[in-house]
């Protein structure tokens, strides 16, 4: 059942991605951002993309330091109708339920991607940073790359065994 409980969302036949956005509190993040100005520029271009993929479902977990530290939310700078497509989840939605939903994540590069990972779901990543180069994410090798791929079925031709394993392995070492 894919059906997003409280959204009142019936997601059957579709494949869902997350994409968790980055938190605008501490950019600049330690580990930096080489292919986007910023998280606006990286969640803004990854949206323009995915609207055109309308064989998933997107769903943007804002990142709950925004909330946490009162800090920009995620809602007031896309100031924009987003496509019916792509749905951006309030503060409160339940991780653990996007978690289970979710066939794919997308994210620039935050711990979200080893949980998926190590649950057997594709990750893709948008920058390097701490663990894109450990064989557990899609790593493509430009912006351009990873804003084509975010209209293509990027997902499909992993090796999700191997992607998972190493994801365990990684976490294992790191925690």
């Amino acid at each position: 059942n894919k059906n997003l409980g409280k959204l009142n969302i019936d997601l059957k036949n579709k494949f869902i991605i997350a994409i968790y956005s980055n938190t605008f509190y501490d950019y600049p993040h330690a580990l930096g951002m080489t292919r986007f100005v910023d998280v606006l520029d990286w969640i803004k271009s990854t949206i323009n993309k995915a609207a055109q993929n309308k064989s998933v479902i997107w769903l943007i977990k804002p990142h709950p330091l925004d909330e946490w530290f009162g800090t920009i939310k995620l809602r007031d700078v896309l100031n924009q109708k987003l496509p019916e497509n792509i749905i951006l989840l309030p503060y409160n939605y339940s991780g653990k339920e996007i978690i289970e939903r979710a066939d794919a994540l997308v994210t620039h590069h935050g711990t979200a991607a080893i949980e998926f990972a190590a649950m057997g779901k594709p990750v893709l990543v948008a920058d390097k940073g701490w663990f894109h180069d450990y064989g557990f994410v899609v790593f493509p090798n430009s912006k351009e790359k990873y804003l084509e791929l975010i209209e293509k079925e990027w997902y499909k031709s992993i090796n999700i065994k191997t992607k998972q394993t190493n994801a365990k392995i990684f976490a294992g070492i790191q925690y």
